[in-house]
């Protein structure tokens, strides 16, 4: 495909792009659908974590945090820099 650019004033030419037609997907889903079904097993269930997971707790930072007095010395002020 030819295309002109005002801009430049000159031509330029493009791919033209063929559209898609995922003829695939269908058949695809079926057979997932089919080995699925035919699997007898169902969807996994979700399991209940013991008490002493460590999973459990949650994000946790690898260093304890340090004293307010040390973070808002550390903090740079407006216009002050550090």
């Amino acid at each position: 495909m030819r295309l002109y650019k005002k801009n430049a004033k000159r031509w330029s030419v493009y791919a033209v792009k063929v559209n898609k037609t995922y003829d695939h997907i269908p058949p695809l889903q079926a057979r997932i659908l089919s080995r699925r079904l035919a699997s007898k097993s169902g969807l996994p269930r979700q399991r209940t974590l013991r008490p002493d997971d460590p999973r459990t707790l949650g994000l946790l930072p690898p260093i304890p945090p340090p004293p307010v007095e040390e973070l808002l010395h550390k903090q740079a002020k407006r216009g002050l820099g550090m």
